[in-house]
């Protein structure tokens, strides 16, 4: 089954690299070479900056909840408690911010 699955694997490549423009082919394979070598750090996004904060944040609660030996219940009570709150200091975080950029619009409206 395994040398199935390894040829399967060269001819999926092939063609892959058929339908690839040489720029593709050129950004594929510098990633690659940054990702096996580590010549130099990849681009991260803020995006993927958040991601992976987030999903570091759910591996370590995840993991108190498991020392707390809470059930699957108890971590998904948890899970959308936690959300809810984060959810309300979201929403005053934007609630202060559009107070205040209203308080600036008077003021320049005022000057």
């Amino acid at each position: 089954m395994a040398e199935m699955g390894s040829i399967g694997g060269k001819i999926g490549g092939k063609k892959r690299a058929e339908k690839m423009t040489p720029e593709d082919r050129k950004r594929s394979a510098s990633l690659a070479a940054r990702a096996r070598w580590n010549k130099e750090p990849m681009e991260e996004t803020q995006e993927t900056r958040r991601q992976r904060a987030a999903q570091e944040i759910a591996a370590i609660l995840e993991k108190a909840m498991d020392d707390m030996g809470l059930t699957e219940a108890q971590k998904d009570a948890k899970v959308a408690e936690m959300t809810a709150i984060v959810k309300e200091a979201i929403e005053s975080k934007n609630d202060l911010r559009a107070t205040q950029r209203e308080r600036l619009h008077i003021a320049a409206s005022h000057a």
